[in-house]
Parts: structure tokens; C-alpha cells; sequence
């Protein structure tokens, strides 16, 4: 059923194009409201998707003190240094070093994502899970939960944050470099090729402004 409250009048100034990422940008922005924010805080996004893309430029926005971004391609971290974080790690082999993280964002989804997210969150530190494990056991390292007492949280979709998505949207237009290709409505199937290939791609978006 229609409802009025699920509407929202976009600002004048941004672009329907990069209004596109209001809901990703949402779900990264409750991820960070459900690690307590970040404000002043240093902060690894383990996973550079379009989600934690746009949560790692999020957290630029929102003031923390140090953004730091992993991810197993090259191409992504390109995206996240455009975007204005701190540091980038092409992760793998090279595992952020215990202890260095106030808020960690697991944006990745694997169990092995999560065991180095854990071993990344400094003591007392918050880690978010905002990537979607198996629904089935998998081997996670979760011995520096306990011996470095790390909250680990869960997140899912969003809540009431998509007016203060869009108002981000409009104030910063750098968040346009997570938007890495455009297509036409009549290049649905190879939009989607794209979307699927992470060494390619981030964001992929149709554009419909030439629809008929």
C-alpha cells in the first residue's frame, strides 16, 4: 500500500544520479549509528563495496579522526582515496596490525572478513557487521572478542536515516565517485555484467532520463 512517509522531495541541488545512493548511503549511515558513531574516533571499513564505499565517506563527513579502508582489489581502494579517507590497505597477506581501531565496519561479508575485523578493533573497540554471512557455521577467530572485550554488533538495512542520507548527498558531491558506470535502460543485462565484476566496478546505475 502506498504510504506518504516513504516519499521524500529531493533539494533543488543534487543531482537524481547521485540521489540514487540515498539508500546504500543509509545503510552505511545506521551501521554507524549502531557502533555509537564516529565522531573523533578512528575507523577501518574492512570490505570497499558500494556500501562501505559510501559508509567509509560517511564517516569523513561525520568527523572522524582517522578513516582507514581494506579490500583484496586495487581498484576499490582507488575509489575510497578519492573519496578522502585517511589510509587504504590491500588486504590479504597484509592484515591491519591489533589494537588500531576505535570502530571497525565489516562491510565484506566473509568469515574471514570478520576474523580480521575483530583482530583489528583496539580494546574495548566496536566492531558492526554489516556484510551478510552464510546462514550456515563457518570457522570465525573470535579469541580478541574476549580477550580485548570488543562489542561486535549486528546491523540491518536502515532505520530513520535516509533524510540525513540525502542531506549528505547534497552537501558533498564527492560521494559521486562511488558511481563508476552508467547505462542506458536499454543496457540493463550489460549493467548488470558490470555490476557483478567488484575488480570493474562499484556503483552501477541506469540512467532512465532518455526512457521513453
Amino acid at each position: 500500500m502506498f504510504r506518504s512517509d516513504q516519499l521524500r522531495k529531493l533539494p533543488e541541488t543534487l543531482p537524481t544520479l547521485r540521489a540514487v545512493l540515498a539508500e546504500p548511503l543509509a545503510v552505511g549511515l545506521h551501521a554507524i549509528a549502531r557502533a555509537g558513531g564516529v565522531r573523533d574516533k578512528r575507523l577501518f571499513v574492512s570490505g570497499a563495496g558500494p556500501i562501505g564505499l559510501l559508509a567509509a565517506a560517511a564517516a569523513v563527513a561525520l568527523g572522524a579522526d582517522t578513516v582507514t579502508v581494506g579490500d583484496l582489489l586495487p581498484r576499490p581502494l582507488e575509489i575510497a582515496r578519492a573519496l578522502g579517507v585517511d589510509a587504504t590497505m590491500l588486504l590479504g597477506d597484509v592484515k591491519p596490525r591489533d589494537e588500531s581501531f576505535d570502530v571497525v565496519l565489516e562491510a565484506a561479508g566473509a568469515p574471514a572478513a570478520l576474523s580480521t575485523a575483530l583482530a583489528a578493533a583496539a580494546r574495548g573497540g566496536v566492531v558492526v557487521q554489516i556484510g551478510m554471512l552464510p546462514g550456515e557455521a563457518r570457522p570465525v577467530s573470535i579469541a580478541p572478542l574476549v580477550s580485548h572485550e570488543v562489542d561486535l554488533r549486528g546491523t540491518f538495512r536502515f532505520d530513520t536515516e535516509l533524510d540525513a542520507a540525502i542531506a549528505l548527498l547534497d552537501a558533498h558531491p564527492s560521494f559521486d565517485a562511488v558511481i563508476t558506470h552508467r547505462f542506458g535502460l536499454q543496457d540493463a543485462v550489460e549493467a548488470f555484467e558490470v555490476a557483478a565484476d567488484a575488480a570493474r566496478s562499484s556503483k552501477v546505475v541506469l540512467d532512465l532520463s532518455g526512457a521513453p
